[in-house]
C-alpha cells in the first residue's frame, strides 16, 4: 500500500504535467493534494501505525514532486 502512495501521484503528476504542456507547477500539484487527501482518509477510517501515517503524508507529495520533474523535462523539449 505505501508504495502504491507513492507511484500513484508520480504517474498522475507525470501525466497532469504533460497534458496542460506546461511549466507550471499547478496540474502537479492538484494530482498531489487529491491523493494526500484520500490518504490522509485512509489513515482515519484504518487504524494504522505511526510509520505509516508518515509514509501516507510524505508519499503523494514526493511523488508529485517527482512527477512534475519528470513531465517537465519532455515540456521543455515541447514548449521551448
Amino acid at each position: 500500500m505505501a508504495v502504491a502512495w507513492f507511484v500513484g501521484p508520480t504517474l498522475g503528476s507525470l501525466t497532469a504535467t504533460r497534458v496542460a504542456q506546461t511549466v507550471d507547477v499547478k496540474p502537479a500539484a492538484v494530482v498531489g493534494l487529491l491523493f494526500l487527501t484520500a490518504d490522509i482518509a485512509n489513515l482515519l477510517m484504518i487504524p494504522s501505525p505511526a510509520w505509516l501515517w508518515a509514509v501516507g503524508i510524505a508519499a503523494p507529495l514526493g511523488g508529485a514532486a517527482l512527477g512534475y520533474v519528470l513531465g517537465r523535462v519532455k515540456v521543455d523539449t515541447i514548449v521551448d
